[in-house]
């Protein structure tokens, strides 16, 4: 039945369904913030959960990604993407991992360690490219230093607006006896509008659980690396007492074996005559034993020094150094064919003359002593394109099969017999690895098996370690 006039309730009824009305509003007015409280109190249960993971693993990637609660856990979202150290760890529906470092890179910009969006296409347009995987962000900066940051995405809600009339239409322009007048809209007829682009809106609470988050991870990172700091402070007050003991064992162990030495020869010179064939062998093998023993002190003696001796920082240009280095060698090994290419331009680096110098000649000799061909061949380079420069010491020698690269650095440790090649104590390149690293730099090999091996190693710059 319809009304061809108001029709207007009598008082009596009014009130019963204003009541009602009021009633239904609190109830519906409850029932929302009963929702906003449970999912506050989801929130609050993973941050604690995720905190307690975190504090177990040793890796944030996989307490924050791989854990039975991770961070799509509880949260209204459906992909996130974790940077941190360069890399990109994607989950659920998110823009590619080009994408996301493009927008890491618009966020960068922001100040706000936490930032949401619900309509992330009109504020970074070229997420119009990806509006309907993602139209909502909440993102968290993990650092002022670095791009590090985690990011939660929302996909697009499309939704109605109901206006009356064309709200892009406001006015109407009509024209007579040449005039032009504006003139007001005659239709307020219910006009739909379609709205993209955006996502459902974030709540004050999500925005709260990633703030907290973020104080949790930034509070994790400072209590790993006050531990790191003292426990890199613990290991070089070990080294230090190490090398001290090496020193002294090595130094004050020669003169004893000296003594050996010297008193084994006085018995083989006074008793020659009375000892037997087998005697003399053992008695000259005991020589031997004590010359191998004395070669190994010396190299732990040298090897020690690295450690405890402080470095002598100047500015010092690696052509001569080179040049002197390849002198030595050259003294030291008359009868060898050695062919030497050495790139004219070397840097000045700031370093330890002394040390880089010994680096260079222990590289050359290594290059020598594991070589069966004629001609040994040696190039000695550096590339400056890289900061810091990377240096090579290049060979044509028997080379290092790829599983022997890491031993090769060990004190010690022989890839050959014994006597092979030489000989030797093992110690040659322990001692490059380590004034390398004194120097701040590092050292790694590229070599295989007859095709012989490369060293490469940097310098860093640097005024004092």
């Amino acid at each position: 039945m319809h009304h061809g006039a108001p029709f207007y309730l009598p008082y009596e009824q009014r009130i019963p369904l204003e009541v009602l009305a009021q009633q239904v509003s609190q109830l519906l007015g409850s029932r929302v913030a009963l929702d906003q409280l449970q999912y506050r109190a989801r929130l609050v249960g993973v941050l604690g959960r995720l905190i307690h993971t975190m504090g177990q693993s040793e890796s944030l990637v996989r307490a924050l990604m791989e854990g039975e609660t991770h961070l799509l856990s509880g949260i209204d979202a459906e992909g996130l993407a974790l940077l941190t150290g360069g890399e990109v760890h994607l989950s659920g529906k998110t823009p590619n991992q080009e994408q996301v470092l493009a927008l890491a890179d618009w966020l960068s910009e922001h100040p706000d360690e936490v930032y949401a969006t619900h309509r992330l296409s009109a504020d970074y347009p070229p997420a119009h490219a990806y509006r309907e995987q993602v139209s909502g962000l909440l993102t968290l900066r993990l650092s002022r230093r670095s791009a590090d940051r985690i990011l939660w995405f929302r996909p697009e809600v499309l939704t109605e607006v109901s206006w009356a009339g064309n709200p892009n239409k406001p006015v109407e322009i009509v024209g007579q006896d040449n005039l032009q007048r504006l003139m007001p809209r005659t239709s307020f007829a219910l006009w739909t509008e379609t709205v993209q682009g955006q996502s459902r809106p974030w709540r004050e609470c999500e925005l709260d659980y990633a703030a907290r988050l973020r104080r949790a991870i930034l509070d994790m990172m400072v209590e790993r690396v006050s531990h790191l700091t003292q426990v890199n402070a613990e290991l070089e007050l070990r080294n230090l007492e190490l090398d001290s003991f090496a020193y002294a064992a090595s130094h004050d162990m020669k003169e004893p074996l000296r003594g050996i030495y010297n008193m084994i020869e006085f018995l083989i010179i006074e008793e020659q005559e009375r000892l037997s064939a087998k005697g003399r062998e053992r008695m000259n093998t005991v020589l031997q034993l004590a010359q191998r023993m004395t070669g190994l002190l010396d190299a732990l003696l040298q090897y020690s020094r690295v450690g405890r001796n402080p470095l002598n920082i100047r500015d010092v240009p690696l052509s001569i150094v080179v040049r002197e280095a390849i002198d030595v060698i050259r003294h030291a090994h008359p009868e060898t064919v050695l062919e030497m290419e050495v790139q004219s331009d070397l840097p000045v680096m700031r370093c330890d003359r002394i040390w880089v110098g010994t680096i260079f000649q222990n590289l050359i000799s290594n290059a020598l002593k594991y070589n069966d061909h004629p001609v040994k061949r040696v190039g000695i380079g550096c590339d400056q394109e890289h900061d810091p420069p990377i240096f090579f010491v290049r060979d044509n020698g028997i080379g290092i099969a790829p599983e022997n690269h890491g031993h090769s650095f060990h004190l010690f440790r022989r890839l050959h017999g014994r006597n092979d090649y030489g000989g030797g104590s093992g110690a040659g390149l322990a001692i490059v690895k380590k004034a390398i690293e004194r120097h701040g730099g590092s050292i790694w090999i590229d070599s295989n098996p007859g095709q012989g091996a490369t060293f490469y190693f940097t310098l860093a710059p640097t005024s004092e370690h």
